[in-house]
């Protein structure tokens, strides 16, 4: 979709943050006022494998002066075995194709909570029934759910140990989830009319991938990421000049510091209007030759 000029004069946007559409805690219009009151001039909203809170996050930032919001979608994707994460900027998230693919991922993150169930219950963990009515009625549930329900039981004493003890990879109680190719989930943000970035590359710690996802007509690389060390930035920076890619940034916001989620604090990385407003114009170019 064509996103609007930049029209405020300072400030800086966060490009990536999460709602309770998906794995945060602040709805879609409390995400947008936490942003603002916290010195933003704008957020891309990219909660995982969902568009659910776009309308909101949309409606939320057009009562703000000078707030800029771009709509987007970080969805997962796997290459022999390592987890990609792909950020879709400026979507139209009403696409019907678009729509019924991720349906097809909403309905397996079901299958993959079930499954996660079960096998907490072989392991003589019992989910009461209160938390597994919350997180079977859940728009898009994944295992930063489960982790706050095993906290709340008092099974772990914070959703880091859930993760280590119980939930990730080669743990009693991990589920896979299903994933895309990478070129599948590059194909689905262009066919949105979005712009497929490579999101915090030093989290795969495999950056020969990056090679292999330069086949596909990929558009950026978040080089500013809160964990990513100043060789790390300084590497990408690199690579995306080589390959002509945007260089994007964001903070991977999930929740307030109280929240015991994640210590990502919004705003932590961000990007400036100029580095935005560059964002913008490639989009809307791409938009252009797509409609003649």
């Amino acid at each position: 979709m064509p996103i609007n000029t930049l029209d405020y004069k300072q400030g800086k946007i966060d490009l990536h943050t999460h709602s309770n559409a998906s794995d945060g805690t602040l709805s879609p219009g409390e995400l947008i006022k936490y942003a603002y009151t916290h010195g933003l001039s704008g957020i891309s909203l990219t909660d995982h494998d969902s568009v659910s809170g776009l309308d909101e996050a949309l409606e939320a930032s057009g009562k703000l002066k000078n707030f800029y919001f771009i709509p987007g979608v970080e969805l997962s994707a796997e290459y022999r075995g390592i987890e990609i994460h792909l950020i879709g900027y400026a979507i139209d998230w009403k696409n019907n194709d678009f729509l019924n693919k991720l349906n097809v991922i909403h309905n397996a993150r079901f299958e993959r909570l079930n499954k996660m169930i079960e096998k907490l219950l072989k392991l003589g963990i019992e989910l009461h029934q209160n938390h597994l009515y919350k997180l079977q009625t859940l728009p898009n549930p994944g295992r930063l759910h489960v982790a706050k329900v095993l906290k709340d039981m008092k099974v772990v004493g914070s959703t880091d140990d859930a993760f280590r003890l119980y939930l990730n990879k080669n743990a009693p109680a991990y589920s896979p989830r299903y994933k895309l190719t990478p070129g599948e989930a590059i194909e689905l943000i262009i066919n949105a009319g979005g712009l497929p970035v490579l999101a915090h590359p030093g989290l795969m710690n495999r950056d020969d991938i990056i090679s292999v996802l330069l086949q596909y007509p990929l558009a950026g690389i978040e080089v500013y990421y809160p964990s990513h060390s100043n060789s790390e930035i300084q590497r990408y920076l690199s690579l995306a000049n080589k390959n002509d890619l945007l260089v994007t940034g964001g903070s991977d916001f999930h929740a307030p510091p109280d929240d015991d989620i994640r210590d990502n604090r919004i705003g932590e990385c961000s990007m400036t209007k100029e580095s935005v407003a560059k964002l913008i114009e490639y989009s809307n170019e791409r938009l252009e030759r797509r409609l003649i």
